[in-house]
């Protein structure tokens, strides 16, 4: 019995293998007896209709090449639906070699009125593989047609693209939930072909690529979880597995990425070291001789800005910045330290109360500390309002100004103690007639000052400065005046209540990044 069965088998394959050996052959002879001219490739493109020469016929065309695929593709625009429907499966039996016809397949095969076409479409876009990437958004919106022979073949398709198809995969992760039980199969293994392609290059994908996959396959699990379907065992595996993996690479190895970083960038641990020791220099500086960050930042300013390598001297910085010492320039601790210079000891203000009290009529009063800074604030604000920079004004505008505070008369002793006796104010021209302050650093301090306490907590008065402010041609002490105005903005914080926009405004405006209040200190 065994010896007639092994008989049996043996008379059954030999003709098949016969018939597969000559098949071979013959295919072979007559792609190479046909030629490829327009009219022999309409020739067989006619014979498609016939089933017994399909095989030959194919294979001839897959001879022709592009001119070929050209032909079937003109094919689609054909009334009758037996040779659209060919032409599509001749397309999809070309395979890769019909990726010129990917164009006509995504906007005409998938949108024709026959299901069959449709479908024949979807198959011949699917056996291109990746290939066929730029019809993934055509087959995302297939996913919603009527019939389910379609829906299921446009699945398999996008399926067959893998990780290429991941603009599909929002609307794949809803066909978990299709009525037909095909198409629901026909998702799960098309999900699982993604998630592998996903898996297989989790290590390359960025941080924001990472957290969507992972979303997504977690959103596909779930239907799964919750749907009453029994779904392949093995897909479901794969599909955990796969966002497991995934979150594995949330949290990289950092010394791993850290060493791959400076063997790209060699000049960034240089650049490193020199930020950091010069920021840990200049700290120790401003906590040791904050007056000697002044100086020598004054000292760099003389100097021409350094056009920066890579940037073919379109960009320059000044040097008092590239060093570093710039950014300290106007710390609260430096500009403590320098008022405190210009103030004058008690022996010295005492012998000048008493000049005063002596030379001066007895109905004026002796200068009180409050009233000389209130006044010092109101003139440097009105050197500084024009242009927002230090200028000199003319005496008797200042006096007409100023003596809204308290009188013309009284508004002129004060003008003349800053001038005289405290030597914060200079008279400048010819005739004497402008007055301006001594240091620049000291008149923005103290307008910085007028103006937070006159703007307060008004919300409708800082934008009108801040629009003023856009109305000025940019340059370096308008900066530097908005900077004093920023840190006093953030250290009367408590007390005034700026409005929390403004600080960020004028940090913008500067050209710098904003500081939290903890950073300044209180002026």
């Amino acid at each position: 019995m065994k010896k007639s069965r092994k008989l049996q088998l043996i008379i059954l394959w030999l003709p098949i293998s016969s018939f597969c050996f000559c098949f071979n052959f013959l295919s072979i002879d007559i792609v190479r007896a046909e030629a490829c001219s327009d009219r022999e490739i309409n020739s067989y493109i006619t014979k498609l209709g016939n089933t017994n020469e399909w095989i030959f016929t194919v294979a001839a065309l897959k001879k022709c090449g592009d001119r070929a695929v050209k032909a079937l593709s003109q094919e689609l625009q054909q009334k009758d639906e037996n040779i659209r429907i060919n032409a599509v499966a001749a397309l999809g039996s070309l395979g890769a070699a019909a990726h010129s016809a990917i164009p006509t397949l995504s906007v005409t095969a998938l949108a024709d009125k026959s299901p069959v076409v449709r479908s024949s479409a979807a198959y011949a876009l699917g056996s291109m593989g990746v290939a066929a990437e730029s019809a993934v958004p055509a087959l995302t919106v297939a996913l919603q047609d009527e019939d389910r022979s379609v829906r299921s073949m446009v699945v398999s398709a996008i399926g067959s693209m893998g990780a290429a198809a991941e603009s599909a995969v929002p609307a794949l992760s809803q066909t978990l939930r299709d009525p037909d039980r095909t198409v629901r199969s026909n998702a799960i293994y098309a999900w699982a072909k993604i998630a592998t392609g996903w898996q297989q290059k989790a290590a390359t994908l960025s941080h924001l690529q990472l957290e969507r996959d992972i979303r997504e396959l977690e959103t596909a699990l779930k239907i799964i979880e919750t749907s009453q379907e029994l779904f392949p065992e093995a897909e479901v595996a794969l599909l955990r597995q796969s966002s497991q993996i995934l979150k594995s690479h949330r949290y990289p190895n950092w010394s791993e990425n850290g060493l791959k970083l400076l063997s790209q960038y060699r000049w960034l641990p240089i650049g490193i070291v020199y930020i950091a020791t010069l920021t840990l220099f200049w700290s120790l500086l401003l906590w040791q001789r904050p007056l000697w960050i002044l100086g020598i930042n004054n000292a760099l300013q003389r100097y021409s800005s350094i056009g920066l390598p890579g940037f073919s001297g379109r960009m320059k910085l000044p040097i008092n910045w590239l060093v570093l010492v710039g950014f300290f320039h106007y710390h609260p601790r430096v500009l403590n330290a320098w008022f405190a210079t210009q103030t004058l000891d008690p022996q010295t203000q005492q012998a000048l109360a008493q000049s005063n009290s002596a030379s001066k009529p007895t109905d004026v009063p002796l200068l009180e500390a409050d009233s000389v800074q209130k006044y010092a604030k109101a003139i440097a604000w009105e050197c500084i309002k024009q242009t927002f920079q230090p200028a000199a004004v003319k005496r008797e505008q200042l006096l007409s100004e100023i003596g809204a505070i308290a009188g013309y008369d009284t508004a002129k002793i004060y003008l003349e103690h800053l001038e005289q006796n405290l030597g914060l104010l200079q008279a400048i021209g010819k005739a004497q007639d402008k007055v301006r302050f001594t240091h620049d650093l000291l008149a923005e301090y103290l307008a910085s000052q007028y103006l937070v306490e006159l703007c307060c907590d008004n919300e409708n008065n800082w934008r009108k400065f801040l629009a003023r402010v856009d109305t000025v041609p940019d340059c370096v002490a308008m900066k530097r005046f908005l900077l004093s105005v920023r840190d006093c903005c953030m250290a009367l914080q408590a007390t005034v209540k700026v409005p929390s926009f403004v600080t960020e405004e004028l940090s913008q405006r500067a050209g710098i990044a904003q500081k939290s209040p903890s950073q300044i200190q209180a002026v």
